[in-house]
């Protein structure tokens, strides 16, 4: 789940820096340009930074609730 939702915001960031790579996830473009147009660049690496961690959280032992918890807070973060 970790692995696709990183993939997500990967392509939300090619959509909002213009990159012209083809998405991974090409089928949900249309979720991918809006979720673009409501956040900048910095946001969504923050996003990314915040699943990744959580991933290296869950690799350490921390309790899965509350490493699921924490990122799901900073995702709805602006």
């Amino acid at each position: 789940m970790l692995t696709e939702l990183t993939g997500f915001h990967r392509d939300v960031l090619v959509v909002q820096t213009g990159a012209g790579i083809d998405l991974i996830n090409a089928e949900r473009r249309a979720d991918i340009t809006q979720v673009a147009r409501a956040s900048t660049p910095e946001v969504t690496i923050r996003r990314i930074d915040a699943i990744l961690g959580c991933r290296t959280a869950l690799e350490t032992n921390v309790a899965p609730l509350l490493a699921m918890e924490s990122l799901m807070i900073s995702l709805g973060r602006p």
